[in-house]
């Protein structure tokens, strides 16, 4: 790849986003492919086309089987990306792209799913949703001001042994809140339990990293003093990033 010295932010790419949007569009070419724990998402664009991709919220390759790309990433200078590349995108990417000549791009998952509306859900974002972390992020700082967390409570605390309790309901992913996040593995209604977050007194690695939100939609459910679930606060979606409002939790239990 040739490193061009341009670099955008996610703001930018969603007004090129908008901007296309209001241009003349093209129904491009996409196939799916599956084999055993992988999912192939195979798109055929022609030349001359500029488009954006959706937030991806997991790590996967980028395959070029052919043609020519001047493609730009939130953060990372523009490259040109020709036939016979690969290469690795980390959860968080967006990206634009102009493509030059005929091209054919691979994205490559690992994943059992077969259901190509559920893989929609868990690899993708909405993309506007990303702009509504820095929301949390704020409001996440306002909880640490309120209650006085210092990092080295924080360091304490990630450093606490955590137990695993089995559940269908959720998994660890990465997340593009924070770190490692717990995601929906099926849609919840409101008041519905969602996962254990203490079991006797015992954090579980639900409670543990459950991300904090401004508006979140799970709450937890004290069931006696060593005992802690979490439920839905909302409607829930196969895929969501499962949140709290940390404040509201420790008003809770203090």
């Amino acid at each position: 790849m040739n490193s061009l010295p341009i670099t955008y932010d996610v703001t930018q790419l969603f007004e090129l986003e908008d901007a296309l949007k209001a241009m003349p569009q093209i129904k491009l070419e996409t196939l799916h492919h599956f084999a055993p724990g992988v999912y192939v998402r195979e798109l055929r664009i022609p030349a001359g086309v500029c488009l954006t991709g959706a937030v991806h919220k997991t790590e996967h390759l980028n395959i070029c089987v052919k043609g020519v790309l001047r493609v730009v990433s939130v953060g990372m200078p523009d490259k040109v990306v020709s036939g016979g590349e690969i290469f690795t995108s980390p959860s968080g990417t967006k990206r634009a792209a102009y493509v030059e000549s005929d091209a054919v791009w691979l994205t490559v998952h690992a994943t059992e799913e077969t259901d190509i509306d559920k893989l929609e859900q868990m690899l993708v974002h909405n993309d506007r949703d990303l702009l509504f972390h820095r929301a949390d992020r704020e409001s996440y700082e306002r909880f640490v001001i309120e209650f006085g967390i210092t990092n080295e409570f924080i360091e304490l605390l990630s450093n606490v042994e955590v137990h695993y309790f089995e559940t269908e309901n959720v998994e660890l992913r990465s997340s593009l809140i924070h770190g490692i996040g717990v995601f929906a593995l099926q849609p919840m209604g409101q008041g519905d339990f969602i996962a254990p977050s203490v079991i006797d007194g015992i954090q579980i690695e639900w409670g543990r990293y459950t991300n904090h939100a401004a508006n979140p939609n799970a709450r937890i459910q004290i069931v006696n003093a060593e005992n802690i679930h979490m439920v839905a606060a909302l409607n829930i979606d196969y895929g969501d990033d499962i949140t709290l409002d940390y404040g509201d939790v420790l008003r809770s239990v203090v």
